[in-house]
């Protein structure tokens, strides 16, 4: 299991540098630190307690600059070229580079939020055709979109770029089932009486 040992050390009036500490890995040793604005030292060393205790159970999450279209270009490169089809790839970066970062592209990867995702979904099912005929993506289009993201937000998380998948937590449109229009008795007699004569008969 891993340790984390941590000191603070004051810089200017009201703050704070924090310093962590972790085992060393191959020579080196994992160092984390982080400037906090407190009142005193007591309120930044709480702030480092509560930061190796997230370091020892595997939650915690450096604060990164990393935009989610920074995310989703290095995803793409990285996992989605290497293990996917190329024709799967292509639809893949197509969905990613044409709706999903125009859209989603400029919001840090740590501060996307299942509502961003939600509104995403939304604005698509509302008019997201690119074909130049009106109305919305089908839900069954969008629901693609969604596994899309779903999938590259489960790597980040593996990649400890991320404590969970924002995806988890919004509910995807279901699939359209068309329905069948079922003839009556007097249409399925006047479509037999037209057929006579002919091979559908």
């Amino acid at each position: 299991m891993p340790s984390y040992t941590g000191h603070v050390e004051k810089r200017y009036k009201s703050s704070y540098t924090i310093i962590i500490e972790g085992e060393r890995v191959g020579g080196k040793r994992r160092r984390i630190t982080k400037s906090v604005k407190v009142k005193n030292k007591k309120e930044a060393e709480k702030i480092m307690i509560e930061m190796i205790a997230e370091l020892n159970k595997g939650t915690y999450i450096e604060n990164s600059s990393m935009t989610f279209a920074e995310f989703l270009e290095r995803w793409l490169k990285d996992y989605a070229e290497p293990k996917l089809s190329p024709k799967t790839y292509l639809r893949y970066h197509e969905i990613i580079t044409k709706k999903v970062i125009p859209e989603l592209g400029s919001i840090k990867l740590v501060s996307l939020k299942p509502v961003h995702l939600q509104q995403y979904y939304n604005k698509l099912l509302a008019g997201g055709r690119q074909d130049g005929k009106k109305g919305g993506l089908s839900p069954s289009t969008v629901l693609h979109h969604h596994r899309i993201i779903h999938k590259a937000l489960n790597t980040a998380v593996k990649w400890q770029l991320l404590a969970k998948n924002a995806a988890d937590a919004v509910d995807p449109p279901k699939k359209t089932r068309h329905e069948i229009e079922v003839l009556d008795e007097k249409q399925v007699k006047a479509m037999l009486e037209a057929a006579k004569g002919t091979s559908y008969y």
